[in-house]
């Protein structure tokens, strides 16, 4: 594990998973199609996802839809 000073001046975590990697087994299994993700999120008024490059990310859904207002969250 390495700190690093980003340009910003904030500090990034980065981590060398190589090893780890390769002792882990690898899950063969086909990636869910968009048809599926899409409507997977439907009927939530926040996305969100973990990516390796950015970190943790939180989207706001687009609001003009049936299901924006859903349990009082806007």
């Amino acid at each position: 594990m390495v700190l690093v000073k980003k340009s910003s001046g904030k500090w990034h975590i980065c981590v060398d998973y190589t090893n780890l990697n390769k002792a882990c087994p690898k899950d063969s299994y086909p990636l869910p199609s968009i048809d599926r993700l899409v409507d997977g999120a439907f009927g939530h008024a926040l996305l969100n996802f973990l990516d390796a490059y950015s970190g943790y990310n939180q989207i706001m859904m687009y609001p003009p839809t049936d299901w924006a207002e859903y349990g009082g969250l806007r």
